[in-house]
């Protein structure tokens, strides 16, 4: 069923629920639904938390079974930098590339591969530039609740024991029941975190900037790592972000600058 088609997705998905209830420990299930999931959130059909969802059978597969090799690399595809043990795609596009000049034309890609699926590892965690100046320290721009952006958020943890560290991927999708897209007439969208005490981040303050067309509707993603105290196992941590962005309600609608605030919270298991 899985393999029948992205409208089939629900169907597996479902199947294997069904599998889980009957055999809990079932760490090629728990792969499986994780991959089906991901599959889903791939496609037209993707639903809220999927990619979430994903990566919670994945660890799970990974705690029945530490020692399958497919399952570990599955999630450091997503995972933070001090994980990787290789960049998993950036090969991708040299080779689009090479088959281009040879006159060919390559193969349309359903997902195009970024992010944390290209980037080189790193031994040790980097932080960005430490005078960069929040945008809203007084929270003075007015709240979009998601009535014109829904926000997706999914933590990749690090699948060794000895870092708290994960990468966490934040996705913006303009609301289609308010009609909302993007104004890139104006400023660029900006992401702000501050991490509580003991804790590092990548970059406290992530620019995307906007394409070129006047008005889109495109999912819009952050990426960035988060790094905890050694010894940090216990309860949980609360990132205080925001996404600052310029939103129209419709085509011949007003058009606005809003703050969504965008609390991270990742539990100390998830970074174990």
């Amino acid at each position: 069923m899985e393999w029948a088609g992205p409208e089939q997705l629900g169907g597996a998905i479902e199947a294997y629920e069904h599998a889980l209830r009957l055999e809990p420990s079932a760490g090629p299930v728990h792969f499986r639904l994780g991959v089906a999931y991901r599959k889903r959130y791939d496609s037209a059909f993707r639903q809220p938390e999927d990619s979430q969802k994903a990566v919670e059978q994945w660890s799970a597969a990974l705690e029945l079974d530490p020692n399958q090799y497919i399952w570990r690399r599955r999630i450091q595809q997503y995972g933070p930098l001090l994980d990787k043990p290789y960049p998993f795609y950036d090969w991708v596009t040299t080779a689009r590339k090479e088959i281009a000049a040879r006159g060919e034309s390559p193969a349309p890609l359903s997902v195009k591969p970024a992010g944390a699926e290209i980037v080189h590892p790193e031994k040790t965690f980097e932080t960005g530039a430490e005078d960069v100046r929040e945008p809203d320290p007084q929270g003075r721009i007015l709240r979009d609740n998601g009535q014109f952006v829904k926000v997706e958020i999914a933590i990749v943890p690090d699948t060794r024991a000895e870092d708290v560290s994960a990468c966490v991927h934040v996705l913006f999708r303009p609301n289609s029941a308010t009609k909302a897209h993007w104004n890139n007439e104006a400023g660029g969208m900006v992401f702000w975190i501050s991490p509580p005490v003991g804790w590092k981040v990548s970059q406290s303050l992530v620019t995307i900037p906007n394409p070129p067309q006047p008005v889109s509707k495109e999912t819009r993603e952050v990426e960035f790592e988060v790094k905890g105290p050694k010894g940090y196992g216990v309860g949980t941590v609360t990132l205080a972000a925001y996404a600052l962005y310029y939103v129209c309600e419709d085509v011949k609608g007003v058009c606005m600058y809003r703050r969504q605030d965008v609390p991270i919270i990742i539990a100390a298991h998830e970074l174990k």
